[in-house]
């Protein structure tokens, strides 16, 4: 009976070392992708409505914008599958997706802010510059693109194909879609000092009526927001767990040092978790109703919500929107995983009584 008991004793602990590994390598995963996200949070999309610009256009929006006080940084984009790209070199032809850009591509693509500045240079993913010139190094080399040429300015890793280059006169009217950089989140000291995430919708509105333009706004604060406070339920579920076991040995503690140690700790632990909480927690503004008697405000704001969620998955395009969402995703489900881990952790311990 004993063998047996030491048997289980041993395979309880082995389990418990692969939930704490699991737990640790999700979480961390979560919080590296959250990251991520948090670095391009200021950068949000407008779909125009209407006819498309052409680059003219949109270089004369951009022309009067650098005038203005509240100057926002934008690029106007859109994307034109299919385009034939050839390697005279090694005579190999590949079809991708071209990204076309007028203002600061890096709103689209980040590390091709260089673009901005050579009309006859491109940036591609990984996958089509080894299949064009057998290496993913690809900087320095010239492929056509319709009877043109264009120097091959970096390369990057993508979900997809892609070429992302600036707009030309023969693309005519294609630019349908506005990234527009946002200064970086600012907070509100709010009741009991949690943070308030302020939305930055209103920027890209304004920017939309100094230039008489129309489109709809798909902003990524809610998700932003709800994927970092997701972040704080594991850690605070391992300070719940740690508190009651410090809690539990202080009262069967007989000694009154050791009773007095317990009870300290736990008051320690439980000050950390609400440090954690008044630290990071945060609340987005559009959630704080202006008047609390207004019943309706709650059934507006997930209508909101819902319309802004439907417009992030039904237009996810460009290459920085479908990395926030991978990486939104990623997050959500990682952390998910490493909560689950970690409860079936404490399981573990409770079981052999650590």
């Amino acid at each position: 009976m004993g063998r047996i008991l030491k048997k289980y004793r041993i395979s309880t602990l082995l389990w418990s070392a692969v939930l704490f590994f699991i737990m640790g390598g999700c979480y961390f995963l979560a919080v590296l992708c959250l990251g991520r996200v948090q670095k391009t949070s200021g950068i949000i999309t407008v779909m125009l409505e209407g006819s498309p610009l052409s680059g003219k256009e949109a270089q004369e929006i951009l022309t009067r914008e650098e005038e203005q006080e509240d100057f926002v940084q934008s690029c106007f984009w859109g994307e034109l599958p299919g385009v034939e790209l050839v390697c005279r070199e090694t005579a190999k032809i590949s079809r991708t997706l071209a990204i076309v850009t007028k203002g600061n591509p890096e709103l689209v693509m980040s590390g091709t802010v260089s673009l901005q500045w050579q009309e006859d240079g491109c940036f591609l993913d990984t996958q089509t510059a080894e299949e064009l010139f057998g290496t993913q190094q690809a900087a320095g080399q010239r492929l056509w693109c319709e009877e043109k040429s264009y120097t091959v300015c970096g390369t990057f890793d993508s979900l997809r194909r892609v070429m992302v280059r600036q707009a030309e006169p023969q693309d005519g009217a294609c630019l349908d879609t506005i990234s527009l950089h946002t200064p970086k989140e600012e907070t509100l000291e709010a009741v009991w000092s949690i943070q308030v995430a302020k939305s930055s919708a209103g920027s890209a509105e304004q920017f939309l009526m100094r230039n008489a333009l129309t489109g709809e706004v798909a902003e990524f604060t809610l998700p932003g927001v709800v994927a970092g406070d997701l972040l704080l339920i594991l850690p605070l579920f391992l300070a719940a767990t740690i508190f009651y076991f410090f809690l539990k040995s202080g009262k069967k503690a007989s000694a009154r040092g050791e009773k007095w140690f317990c009870f300290v700790a736990a008051f320690a632990v439980m000050a950390a978790a609400l440090w954690l909480i008044l630290q990071y927690w945060r609340i987005p503004q559009d959630m704080i109703p202006s008047k609390w008697s207004d019943f309706t405000f709650w059934s507006d704001w997930w209508n909101r919500q819902r319309q802004n969620l439907l417009r992030i998955l039904g237009s996810a395009q460009g290459e920085m929107q479908l990395m926030l969402l991978w990486n939104l995703l990623v997050s959500f489900v990682a952390n998910l995983i490493a909560l689950f881990s970690g409860m079936a952790f404490v399981k573990k311990l409770k079981e052999i009584n650590i």
